[in-house]
This record gives C-alpha cells, structure tokens and sequence, in this order.
C-alpha cells in the first residue's frame, strides 16, 4: 500500500513536472514568433 502512495506521489511531481515543461515550450514558442514578428517589421 505504502508503495502506491508513494507512486502516485511521484506520478504527481511528474505531472508538475510536464506541465511545467509545457508551458516553458510554450513561452518558447511564443517568444520565437514574437522574435520572428519583431524581424519582419
């Protein structure tokens, strides 16, 4: 039982986890359009 605790725990910071890496390639994205935006003017 203490093990699936434990799993589901970790599965938590792994969402954490993706869901931070989601939005820094978000960010990403949107800052090389901007970049790219910013080069056509």
């Amino acid at each position: 039982m203490e093990n699936l605790i434990m799993r589901l725990d970790s599965d938590k910071q792994f969402q954490k986890d993706l869901n931070e890496l989601e939005k820094d390639l978000k960010i990403e994205k949107i800052c090389e359009k901007a970049d790219i935006l910013l080069n056509l003017i």
